[in-house]
């Protein structure tokens, strides 16, 4: 069972801790996913951590999640539960459910006052040092995502891509979008968090987001 543990970070703040039961490796919270048994018996994801009952935590990538579920980690973890539902799809429920995260957080900043979108306000924000993340469309095109992907590197602005214009612009109640920018400020880490950890999900140690090809052929 992903037992906790507190750190702080250099400014005093508590860092929680969780254990992985694939790979027995701490972690932030922020980097895994927290699963536990919903009524029926089914094992169902709690990306919020905030559901009653024991859980247990995986790693945010979807291979290890493939390993919990082959290896039967949540028959060992969930002692007493006599059979388990639902591990066949988890992988892909789990992802849904990420992604309705993700696009929830693209909204909220929105609402808060820390998101711009399009091609000039973004390069704008990475130009003047306001932003805190590059958030391209999976499915972008190629040329403006490279240019705003080189000038978010020179300003070493981290650049995410797990949802697609279509996703995006459903978040914000447009037809699509292609390039926003998270602007620093205020809690702007508590939503950038759903971005990086389904990223993560997605596409495991490929996130760094330095080539603009490999993320456009892996969104084909």
């Amino acid at each position: 069972m992903g037992k906790q543990q507190t750190r702080h970070t250099g400014k005093g703040e508590p860092v929680r801790e969780r254990l992985c039961i694939v790979t027995r490796q701490r972690g932030d919270d922020a980097d895994l996913i927290r699963f536990v048994i919903d009524p029926e018996g089914a094992v169902v994801p709690d990306v919020k951590a905030v559901l009653p009952g024991r859980g247990a935590w995986v790693t945010a990538e979807r291979s290890v999640l493939r390993q919990a579920i082959h290896r039967k980690a949540f028959a060992r973890s969930f002692k007493g539960a006599t059979q388990l539902g639902g591990l066949d799809d988890l992988a892909d429920r789990t992802e849904q459910v990420l992604r309705q995260q993700a696009r929830g957080a693209l909204g909220f900043a929105r609402k808060a006052g820390l998101l711009v979108t399009g091609f000039a306000k973004v390069e704008s924000a990475l130009k003047s040092g306001q932003a805190a993340a590059l958030v391209q469309a999976s499915d972008s095109g190629v040329d403006g995502a490279k240019k705003l992907s080189r000038l978010a590197g020179h300003f070493d602005v981290p650049v995410l891509r797990p949802l697609t214009h279509d996703e995006m612009g459903l978040s914000l109640g447009r037809e699509h979008v292609i390039h926003a920018a998270l602007l620093d400020g205020p809690g702007v880490q508590r939503f950038l968090a759903p971005f990086r950890r389904l990223e993560a999900y997605c596409y495991g140690d490929d996130t760094s987001g330095d080539s603009i090809e490999g993320s456009t052929q892996r969104a084909e």
